[in-house]
């Protein structure tokens, strides 16, 4: 009991039983939260995939503002509502298409190289869609900035006051190390988003525990984004969603305009279909398959420039397409390498 009184910080904002448990948390939240942000935003708004350091800038931005400004008063709500704000975009289908779709609004412009670019003659629509993409991706780096300024004075306020300077940056680095930890294991064992949310709300909760205003509604904002979370994290007509320590994987039935047998989306982008090219199948369906393209596939043609091969190696194997062309030229030995193992397993 000495030993708990002897370590309780308390000032006008926050009231924490020990002040070194306090950086650890901070510490622990701030690398787990950038982390998830890194991945998820880069997954689900595109654009973020390309310009991929933008997010880590942004969340050391608000952590470095905060840290800054940590005399000031501190208020997690500066981090809940657009952290709520975020989420409730990203469950409503129309804005999060468009943004999704901030990276096609950038491809107009002639130096950006992407994989889907929009084409447009009009220099007016251009202008128009080009300022819609630099104000969308503006506005998704400043609501995160926003959400690391309240963590970040927290820390600041932790830090300045503790009076082992060095022993406080060793359990900040510590609770650093052991955050992203955590995002690794649960990317590991394939976590949707929901359930980093769901860490990063219990973190939340500690703090606004420990915070001296507003807990009622604060503690509403973290419930909101618990269910916003949930919502988000679904994906309308998907068979199956896998999140892997590599890319969120979408299993899906074929559009109109799909000739696969199931259709496999990364990160929101058709990646793969999964083509039946049998002989049976393709003399069944002449409609799809042409006669005449029968083995010419793109899957076929590499088998073509060999005559009987003995061996193919697959680097890349997605989901089986090239090794299926290589069994129907009877080839003896497939050897298919694909580093994720949810594609394998789709």
């Amino acid at each position: 009991m000495q030993n708990l009184t002897s370590t309780l910080f308390h000032d006008s904002d926050l009231k924490i039983p020990n002040q070194t448990l306090g950086i650890f948390l901070i510490s622990f939240l701030g690398l787990f939260l950038e982390l998830l942000f890194i991945r998820w935003i880069g997954t689900e708004i595109r654009i973020f995939a390309y310009l991929q350091n933008t997010i880590l800038v942004a969340c050391f931005l608000g952590l470095g503002l905060g840290m800054f400004t940590s005399s000031k008063p501190i208020d997690l709500k500066q981090s809940l509502i657009p952290m709520s704000f975020i989420l409730v975009l990203m469950t409503i289908p129309v804005t999060r298409s468009a943004l999704g779709s901030t990276s096609e609004t950038l491809s107009l412009l002639s130096d950006f190289v992407i994989w889907s670019n929009a084409i447009i003659s009009d220099a007016k629509t251009t202008m128009f869609f080009v300022i819609t993409g630099l104000a969308l991706t503006y506005f998704t780096l400043a609501l995160i900035v926003d959400i690391f300024v309240p963590i970040g004075r927290i820390l600041g306020r932790l830090m300045n006051t503790h009076s082992n300077p060095i022993w406080a940056y060793s359990i900040n680095i510590f609770g650093s190390i052991l955050g992203t930890w955590l995002f690794v294991a649960l990317s590991f064992f394939y976590q949707p988003p929901f359930i980093w949310f769901l860490v990063t709300g219990i973190l939340m909760a500690i703090f606004i525990i420990w915070l001296n205003k507003n807990k009622g509604i604060n503690f509403i904002f973290v419930v909101t984004i618990m269910v916003l979370a949930w919502f988000s994290s679904q994906t309308p007509g998907a068979i199956n969603t896998i999140w892997s320590p590599y890319q969120k994987l979408v299993l899906r039935n074929p559009h109109a305009n799909e000739i696969g047998e199931y259709i496999i989306d990364v990160n929101n982008i058709g990646y793969q279909e999964i083509i039946d090219l049998s002989p049976a199948h393709i003399s069944a369906n002449p409609k799809t398959f042409p006669p005449e393209l029968d083995g010419l596939s793109q899957y076929d043609l590499p088998l073509l420039f060999h005559p009987a091969p003995k061996s193919v190696l697959i680097v890349g194997a997605g989901s089986g397409n090239d090794a299926a062309g290589a069994l129907r030229h009877a080839v003896e030995s497939v050897t298919a390498v694909e580093i994720d193992t949810a594609i394998i397993a789709i």
